[in-house]
């Protein structure tokens, strides 16, 4: 069995860098014009308050605000998945009904993350209650699974479980672990659940194994070559391993430029240059601003 292609944004999608004001308040409208260009470039889709866009340093009422503009201008509600996931299940499920509510019925949720050690059956509690508390059919949540980050692992008896239960619901997976035997054993042993690797090293390996795509915050600036990589394995080109090994190097020069601020930081350096633009700079705490020559290393080494 290979991951179904019956439900969501297949593809290459970016995990979208978001934009501060000075005074460190959400700036709504630029964040949303940056997610246009990422769609412009020719990305499949664009995911809003992951990790690298600092989502968890962003408030309830600002994501609604957001939402609610982001309705308003018309983008298209069909390539965007919301990151709606909190600590606190109350949260949760009131972000993620706002969003179905709204049209966007993409949300990746990350599992509450503060407590460790939880049971499988605390963590299928919180997904449950999710689905519901918002008991609307066309929620489809992508499980955020970033051990790394959260600590939190997502078994493969998780998903299991989930899926008996929810099998309309439950609907995918952002696999940012690393791991790519984890990616690919997910691919072959779960049908009609989409696979996302959480870096576009493994982009062609889960597409090869029947998988969705990838989400990744490095698509914010290697988009282009994204794009180039997914066309490619749709027309079953000769040249895409060719272009997976470019990407794939793209990845590791960002890793490595990014490497002494992280990538919240580094991917909004490098975007400052691009742009010429010295907002893109901001983050939130306990994100610290470059300074002049941190920022001038980090552009040096992506442009060398």
């Amino acid at each position: 069995m290979s991951s179904s292609s019956k439900y969501k944004i297949k593809g290459a999608l970016a995990a979208s860098l978001t934009a501060f004001k000075k005074d460190l308040s959400l700036d709504i409208k630029l964040t949303i014009k940056h997610g246009q260009d990422l769609l412009d470039q020719g990305l499949d889709g664009v995911v809003f308050f992951g990790t690298t866009g600092e989502g968890n340093s962003i408030n309830i009422q600002e994501k609604k605000q957001f939402i609610d503009t982001l309705v308003n201008e018309k983008f298209e509600n069909d390539k965007v998945m919301i990151g709606t996931g909190s600590c606190a299940l109350p949260d949760a499920i009131d972000l993620t009904r706002y969003s179905v509510e709204a049209g966007i019925y993409d949300c990746l949720i990350l599992p509450p993350f503060y407590y460790k050690n939880p049971k499988d059956e605390g963590l299928f509690a919180y997904f449950s209650e999710i689905i519901q508390k918002v008991a609307n059919e066309k929620l489809k949540i992508q499980i955020y699974h970033f051990p790394a980050v959260s600590q939190i692992p997502i078994s493969h008896k998780l998903i299991e479980m989930l899926l008996k239960e929810y099998p309309e619901n439950i609907t995918g997976i952002k696999d940012s672990s690393g791991d790519e035997n984890n990616m690919l054993s997910m691919c072959e042993n779960f049908d009609d659940f989409d696979v996302y690797a959480g870096s576009e090293t493994y982009f062609l390996p889960v597409l090869k194994a029947g998988g969705a795509g990838t989400i990744t915050a490095t698509a914010n600036i290697t988009a282009k070559k994204c794009v180039e990589v997914y066309k490619a394995f749709n027309e079953n080109s000769d040249i895409v391993e060719k272009l997976q090994h470019e990407l794939s190097n793209e990845r590791a020069l960002l890793q490595k430029a990014c490497s002494s601020v992280g990538f919240s930081s580094g991917l909004k350096i490098i975007m400052s240059s691009l742009k010429n633009d010295d907002q893109w700079k901001i983050c939130r705490p306990p994100f610290a601003m470059a300074n002049d020559s941190t920022a001038k290393e980090v552009v040096s080494i992506f442009n060398s």
